[in-house]
């Protein structure tokens, strides 16, 4: 326990210094798993129009097929 002020404040900058190291850290993985949801965002939006445009060449070519 702190027995001066001298002592209060190392102690205090201590834990700053720890808290602050961690907050860096949480941020640095924040950062991180936003990244890969922007990735994931793209992989889904190529794979709804690809997805969409391979039905509609199906679509496409089932017309044709009936219209023979």
């Amino acid at each position: 326990m702190a027995r001066t002020l001298k002592d209060h404040e190392d102690v205090c900058q201590l834990r700053y210094e720890n808290i602050e190291r961690r907050l860096t850290s949480v941020e640095a993985k924040i950062d991180d798993i936003h990244r890969e949801i922007d990735g994931f965002k793209t992989f889904i939006v190529k794979l709804a129009i690809k997805s969409f445009g391979g039905l509609i060449v199906a679509i496409c070519a089932a017309v044709f097929v009936i219209k023979m």
